[in-house]
Protein backbone atom coordinates (compact mmCIF):
# COMPACT_ATOMS: atom_id res chain seq x y z
CA UNK A 1 0.00 0.00 0.00
CA UNK A 2 0.77 3.89 -0.92
CA UNK A 3 0.71 5.95 2.09
CA UNK A 4 -2.56 7.27 1.21
CA UNK A 5 -3.89 3.76 1.07
CA UNK A 6 -2.65 2.86 4.12
CA UNK A 7 -4.14 5.87 5.83
CA UNK A 8 -7.32 5.45 4.76
CA UNK A 9 -7.20 1.94 6.39
CA UNK A 10 -6.59 2.96 9.52
CA UNK A 11 -8.62 5.61 9.42
CA UNK A 12 -11.72 3.17 8.66
CA UNK A 13 -11.08 1.64 11.90
CA UNK A 14 -12.17 2.47 15.72
CA UNK A 15 -9.14 0.78 16.85
CA UNK A 16 -6.56 -1.25 16.00
CA UNK A 17 -5.87 -4.15 18.41
CA UNK A 18 -2.00 -6.00 17.92
CA UNK A 19 -1.50 -8.03 20.26
CA UNK A 20 1.50 -9.95 19.66
CA UNK A 21 4.27 -11.77 21.30
CA UNK A 22 6.28 -12.77 18.81
CA UNK A 23 10.56 -12.68 19.81
CA UNK A 24 11.47 -10.02 16.89
CA UNK A 25 8.93 -7.76 18.19
CA UNK A 26 11.65 -5.46 19.23
CA UNK A 27 9.92 -2.06 17.87
CA UNK A 28 6.26 -2.78 16.58
CA UNK A 29 5.99 -0.85 13.74
CA UNK A 30 2.43 -1.02 12.55
CA UNK A 31 1.14 0.12 15.89
CA UNK A 32 2.76 3.12 15.69
CA UNK A 33 1.80 3.78 12.29
CA UNK A 34 -1.91 3.41 13.40
CA UNK A 35 -0.92 6.11 16.35
CA UNK A 36 0.20 8.60 14.19
CA UNK A 37 -2.77 8.13 12.11
CA UNK A 38 -4.92 9.14 14.93
CA UNK A 39 -6.13 5.48 15.84
CA UNK A 40 -5.78 3.99 19.15
CA UNK A 41 -4.27 0.83 19.64
CA UNK A 42 -4.52 -2.08 22.05
CA UNK A 43 -1.17 -3.89 22.37
CA UNK A 44 0.50 -6.67 24.33
CA UNK A 45 3.21 -5.41 26.79
CA UNK A 46 6.36 -7.69 25.06
CA UNK A 47 9.53 -6.49 23.60
CA UNK A 48 9.38 -3.47 21.71
CA UNK A 49 5.22 -3.34 22.01
CA UNK A 50 5.56 -2.37 25.70
CA UNK A 51 7.23 1.15 25.26
CA UNK A 52 4.06 1.69 24.09
CA UNK A 53 2.65 1.46 27.47
CA UNK A 54 3.79 5.27 28.04
CA UNK A 55 0.57 5.89 25.51
CA UNK A 56 -2.97 6.23 26.14
CA UNK A 57 -3.94 3.41 24.76
CA UNK A 58 -4.35 -0.14 25.88
CA UNK A 59 -1.95 -2.83 27.08
CA UNK A 60 -2.71 -6.85 27.91
CA UNK A 61 0.13 -7.91 30.23
CA UNK A 62 2.23 -11.03 29.04
CA UNK A 63 3.85 -13.73 30.95
CA UNK A 64 6.29 -16.61 29.70
CA UNK A 65 5.58 -20.04 30.33
CA UNK A 66 7.48 -23.15 29.25
CA UNK A 67 5.55 -23.26 25.89
CA UNK A 68 5.70 -19.74 24.79
CA UNK A 69 4.16 -16.22 25.95
CA UNK A 70 0.34 -16.16 26.98
CA UNK A 71 -1.99 -13.71 28.00
CA UNK A 72 -5.51 -13.71 28.81
CA UNK A 73 -8.13 -12.93 26.19
CA UNK A 74 -10.52 -11.71 29.12
CA UNK A 75 -8.27 -8.70 29.54
CA UNK A 76 -7.85 -8.22 25.63
CA UNK A 77 -11.44 -8.15 25.39
CA UNK A 78 -11.60 -5.45 28.43
CA UNK A 79 -8.80 -3.17 27.51
CA UNK A 80 -11.04 -3.07 23.80
CA UNK A 81 -14.20 -2.39 25.75
CA UNK A 82 -12.46 0.64 27.71
CA UNK A 83 -11.54 2.51 24.40
CA UNK A 84 -14.73 1.73 22.93
CA UNK A 85 -16.19 3.58 26.13
CA UNK A 86 -13.85 6.33 25.20
CA UNK A 87 -15.84 10.25 24.68
CA UNK A 88 -15.48 12.41 22.07
CA UNK A 89 -12.74 14.58 23.66
CA UNK A 90 -11.33 11.65 25.36
CA UNK A 91 -10.73 10.72 21.73
CA UNK A 92 -9.60 14.09 20.97
CA UNK A 93 -6.86 14.12 23.79
CA UNK A 94 -5.98 10.29 23.34
CA UNK A 95 -5.08 11.31 19.19
CA UNK A 96 -2.56 14.04 20.07
CA UNK A 97 -0.96 13.05 22.89
CA UNK A 98 -0.16 9.72 21.30
CA UNK A 99 0.75 10.89 17.63
CA UNK A 100 3.12 13.43 19.24
CA UNK A 101 4.36 10.83 21.66
CA UNK A 102 4.95 8.42 18.33
CA UNK A 103 6.62 11.20 16.74
CA UNK A 104 9.00 12.23 19.05
CA UNK A 105 10.00 8.33 19.72
CA UNK A 106 10.79 8.50 16.12
CA UNK A 107 12.32 11.43 15.33
CA UNK A 108 16.13 11.49 13.92
CA UNK A 109 17.51 14.58 15.63
CA UNK A 110 16.24 13.14 19.22
CA UNK A 111 17.47 9.52 18.31
CA UNK A 112 20.98 10.61 17.85
CA UNK A 113 20.91 12.38 20.91
CA UNK A 114 19.44 9.18 22.87
CA UNK A 115 21.83 6.90 21.18
CA UNK A 116 24.83 9.65 21.87
CA UNK A 117 23.75 9.51 25.87
CA UNK A 118 23.58 6.21 25.78
CA UNK A 119 27.02 5.54 24.36
CA UNK A 120 28.41 8.06 26.72
CA UNK A 121 27.35 6.27 29.59
CA UNK A 122 28.47 3.13 28.43
CA UNK A 123 31.75 4.39 28.19
CA UNK A 124 31.74 5.84 31.94
CA UNK A 125 31.78 2.19 32.56
CA UNK A 126 35.11 0.48 33.54
CA UNK A 127 36.28 -2.56 31.32
CA UNK A 128 36.10 -5.48 33.10
CA UNK A 129 38.22 -8.38 32.49
CA UNK A 130 38.68 -10.07 28.84
CA UNK A 131 37.03 -13.01 28.02
CA UNK A 132 38.62 -15.96 27.21
CA UNK A 133 38.16 -19.16 25.51
CA UNK A 134 36.18 -19.35 22.50
CA UNK A 135 33.26 -18.03 21.63
CA UNK A 136 31.25 -21.20 22.38
CA UNK A 137 33.46 -22.56 25.10
CA UNK A 138 32.62 -24.40 28.36
CA UNK A 139 34.36 -21.44 30.05
CA UNK A 140 33.29 -18.13 28.23
CA UNK A 141 29.65 -19.94 29.12
CA UNK A 142 30.27 -20.18 32.58
CA UNK A 143 31.48 -17.06 33.27
CA UNK A 144 28.71 -15.35 31.73
CA UNK A 145 26.42 -17.47 33.53
CA UNK A 146 27.76 -15.87 36.71
CA UNK A 147 26.69 -12.60 35.97
CA UNK A 148 23.67 -13.66 34.28
CA UNK A 149 20.23 -13.00 35.48
CA UNK A 150 18.73 -14.95 38.13
CA UNK A 151 16.05 -16.68 35.87
CA UNK A 152 18.90 -17.57 33.35
CA UNK A 153 21.21 -19.61 36.29
CA UNK A 154 17.56 -21.20 36.79
CA UNK A 155 16.93 -22.04 33.20
CA UNK A 156 20.62 -23.42 33.07
CA UNK A 157 20.88 -25.38 35.88
CA UNK A 158 17.63 -27.12 34.30
CA UNK A 159 19.08 -27.43 30.93
CA UNK A 160 20.07 -31.24 30.72
CA UNK A 161 16.80 -32.26 33.05
CA UNK A 162 13.41 -33.83 31.27
CA UNK A 163 10.91 -31.66 29.44
CA UNK A 164 7.48 -32.10 31.63
CA UNK A 165 4.95 -34.74 30.26
CA UNK A 166 2.15 -32.55 27.97
CA UNK A 167 5.18 -29.49 27.12
CA UNK A 168 5.14 -30.50 23.53
CA UNK A 169 3.17 -32.35 20.88
CA UNK A 170 1.99 -36.25 22.15
CA UNK A 171 4.41 -38.59 21.08
CA UNK A 172 6.98 -35.89 19.40
CA UNK A 173 9.58 -36.07 22.19
CA UNK A 174 11.71 -32.41 21.24
CA UNK A 175 9.24 -32.15 18.25
CA UNK A 176 12.74 -30.53 16.63
CA UNK A 177 11.75 -26.64 17.06
CA UNK A 178 15.37 -25.39 17.19
CA UNK A 179 16.01 -23.47 19.75
CA UNK A 180 12.52 -24.52 21.46
CA UNK A 181 13.87 -27.43 22.28
CA UNK A 182 15.43 -26.09 25.04
CA UNK A 183 12.03 -24.77 27.37
CA UNK A 184 13.54 -23.42 30.34
CA UNK A 185 15.96 -21.17 28.32
CA UNK A 186 13.39 -20.22 26.14
CA UNK A 187 11.03 -18.98 29.56
CA UNK A 188 13.94 -17.41 30.94
CA UNK A 189 14.80 -14.98 27.35
CA UNK A 190 10.70 -14.36 27.26
CA UNK A 191 10.87 -13.18 31.07
CA UNK A 192 13.18 -10.55 30.33
CA UNK A 193 10.54 -8.58 27.78
CA UNK A 194 7.21 -9.44 29.74
CA UNK A 195 5.35 -8.20 32.65
CA UNK A 196 5.33 -11.16 34.76
CA UNK A 197 8.99 -13.01 34.20
CA UNK A 198 6.85 -16.23 35.79
CA UNK A 199 3.53 -17.45 35.21
CA UNK A 200 0.98 -16.03 38.29
CA UNK A 201 0.46 -17.95 41.40
CA UNK A 202 -2.81 -20.59 41.08
CA UNK A 203 -5.28 -19.37 43.66
CA UNK A 204 -7.83 -20.93 45.54
CA UNK A 205 -11.41 -20.68 43.45
CA UNK A 206 -9.94 -18.19 40.73
CA UNK A 207 -11.07 -19.30 37.17
CA UNK A 208 -8.23 -20.76 34.58
CA UNK A 209 -9.33 -21.34 31.00
CA UNK A 210 -7.88 -22.08 27.74
CA UNK A 211 -10.28 -20.17 25.56
CA UNK A 212 -11.45 -22.98 23.54
CA UNK A 213 -8.13 -24.71 22.57
CA UNK A 214 -8.51 -26.98 25.94
CA UNK A 215 -11.06 -30.28 25.82
CA UNK A 216 -11.82 -32.95 28.12
CA UNK A 217 -10.67 -36.54 26.64
CA UNK A 218 -12.40 -38.63 29.24
CA UNK A 219 -11.57 -42.20 27.48
CA UNK A 220 -7.79 -41.00 27.19
CA UNK A 221 -7.97 -39.35 30.38
CA UNK A 222 -6.25 -36.29 28.97
CA UNK A 223 -6.44 -32.78 28.41
CA UNK A 224 -6.04 -31.92 24.35
CA UNK A 225 -5.09 -28.20 23.41
CA UNK A 226 -5.61 -27.39 19.66
CA UNK A 227 -3.30 -24.28 18.60
CA UNK A 228 0.64 -23.28 19.39
CA UNK A 229 2.26 -25.52 20.26
CA UNK A 230 -0.43 -28.50 19.55
CA UNK A 231 -2.61 -29.94 18.96
CA UNK A 232 -1.23 -31.62 22.37
CA UNK A 233 -1.80 -34.43 24.44
CA UNK A 234 -1.31 -34.23 28.25
CA UNK A 235 -2.28 -37.49 30.10
CA UNK A 236 -3.21 -38.37 33.81
CA UNK A 237 -3.06 -41.58 35.86
CA UNK A 238 -6.38 -42.16 37.12
CA UNK A 239 -6.05 -40.00 40.67
CA UNK A 240 -4.92 -37.00 39.60
CA UNK A 241 -7.66 -37.26 36.52
CA UNK A 242 -10.62 -37.80 39.15
CA UNK A 243 -9.41 -34.70 41.20
CA UNK A 244 -8.85 -32.20 37.94
CA UNK A 245 -12.37 -33.45 36.39
CA UNK A 246 -14.14 -32.21 39.88
CA UNK A 247 -12.84 -28.78 39.51
CA UNK A 248 -13.32 -28.00 35.84
CA UNK A 249 -16.65 -26.68 34.15
CA UNK A 250 -18.60 -26.76 30.65
CA UNK A 251 -19.73 -23.12 30.38
CA UNK A 252 -21.41 -21.02 27.65
CA UNK A 253 -20.05 -22.05 23.98
CA UNK A 254 -18.74 -25.57 25.50
CA UNK A 255 -15.85 -23.74 27.19
CA UNK A 256 -14.25 -25.97 29.68
CA UNK A 257 -12.90 -23.58 32.34
CA UNK A 258 -11.01 -25.05 35.56
CA UNK A 259 -11.69 -23.81 39.54
CA UNK A 260 -9.34 -25.07 41.71
CA UNK A 261 -11.16 -26.47 45.41
CA UNK A 262 -8.00 -27.75 46.98
CA UNK A 263 -4.19 -27.69 47.45
CA UNK A 264 -3.87 -30.76 44.55
CA UNK A 265 -6.43 -29.82 42.39
CA UNK A 266 -4.40 -26.54 42.70
CA UNK A 267 -1.16 -28.29 41.82
CA UNK A 268 -2.65 -29.62 38.62
CA UNK A 269 -3.45 -26.13 37.58
CA UNK A 270 -0.32 -24.85 38.31
CA UNK A 271 0.88 -27.08 36.34
CA UNK A 272 -0.87 -26.88 33.24
CA UNK A 273 -0.29 -22.90 33.41
CA UNK A 274 3.03 -23.22 33.61
CA UNK A 275 2.72 -25.84 30.52
CA UNK A 276 1.23 -22.70 28.25
CA UNK A 277 -2.52 -24.80 28.35
CA UNK A 278 -4.43 -22.42 30.79
CA UNK A 279 -4.49 -18.82 31.26
CA UNK A 280 -5.92 -16.99 34.58
CA UNK A 281 -8.78 -14.61 34.09
CA UNK A 282 -7.67 -12.21 36.79
CA UNK A 283 -4.60 -10.81 34.66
Amino acid sequence: MNHNELRNLFWSADCFVYPSFHEDENFGATPREAILCGVPVVVSDFCGLGQLAATKGAMVNTYATLAGVRYSLKQLSEEILKIKAWTEKEKKFNTHYNSEWVGDECDTKKSEQSLKMAAEQLLKIPLGEAPTGDWRSKERFDKWVKIAPKAFQESVALAKTHFPEGLYVDGTGEVGLGWYSEPHFLKAIQGIYTTYPIPPKVVKGNCYRGFWRIAIWPEEQAIVEFGFPGPRVKRYNKTDWEFLIQNTRLIDNNEQVFYPSDSKSIDLVKDLVELGYLVPDEL
